[in-house]
């Protein structure tokens, strides 16, 4: 049985996109940032909800976007600077709940963002070291095939072709070791995305939309 590489976990495919773009998969996909996002909405809706009970006509905006010109999620602190609460209390604790969620959101997405650049840099280590272990297999063998040639032309003794063929064998183990760290990165950057750029959306639910509305995620 022939064991191949599968081209769609490699490194250059992947690296390719950008950390930028790589960055907003990872925002838009790892279950990390769905279940702080998750979080940060319910800690909005409390803060609503104990506004409502004092208003119950004011209408609120979204608490949190995906900016698409920054690829990131960004927070909107939704609450009007309303005047003569009698509820105070139970809003500044629903406000501090919240502004411990948006904490956590904020220490995610930095999170992520910096395993992703660390994973891209990963994958450009190994393919360099993958380059440069081609290129010692190369050299080596064609090495190997000049001693050869001048062994059977009588103008060296057999150690040199020797010498040049264990120079071979290292070479290639070299290269070996140089792919499994190939794919061990490419590895690591997928698990870090969070899944592959060609599968369509993000996995979990968006928490922006009611979990059984038309066009809510699946």
């Amino acid at each position: 049985v022939a064991v191949a590489n599968d081209s769609t976990t490699d490194c250059a495919t992947l690296g390719a996109l950008g950390s930028d773009s790589l960055g907003a998969f990872a925002l838009t996909r790892r279950p990390e940032m769905g279940r702080v996002l998750a979080d940060y909405a319910a800690a909005e809706a409390e803060v609503r909800l104990e506004v409502a009970r004092q208003y119950p006509d004011l209408g609120l905006g979204p608490g949190f976007i995906w900016d698409q010109g920054v690829h990131r999620w960004t927070l909107a602190l939704a609450l009007p600077n309303l005047l003569g609460f009698r509820n105070r209390a139970a809003i500044a604790q629903a406000e501090a709940a919240r502004a411990a969620a948006g904490a956590r959101v904020a220490e995610t997405q930095e999170g992520l963002l910096a395993d992703v650049d660390a994973a891209v840099s990963r994958c450009r280590g190994a393919a360099l070291e993958r380059t440069a272990a081609d290129s010692q297999v190369t050299l080596s063998a064609r090495a190997s095939a000049l001693a050869e040639a001048a062994y059977q032309r009588g103008e060296t003794s057999g150690l040199e072709p020797a010498l040049a063929g264990l120079a071979v064998v290292r070479a290639r183990r070299l290269q070996a070791a140089a792919l499994a760290h190939v794919a061990a990165a490419a590895g690591a950057l997928v698990s870090v995305v969070g899944n592959y750029p060609d599968l369509g959306p993000e996995r979990w639910p968006d928490p922006r939309e009611e979990p059984l509305s038309e066009g809510a995620s699946r």
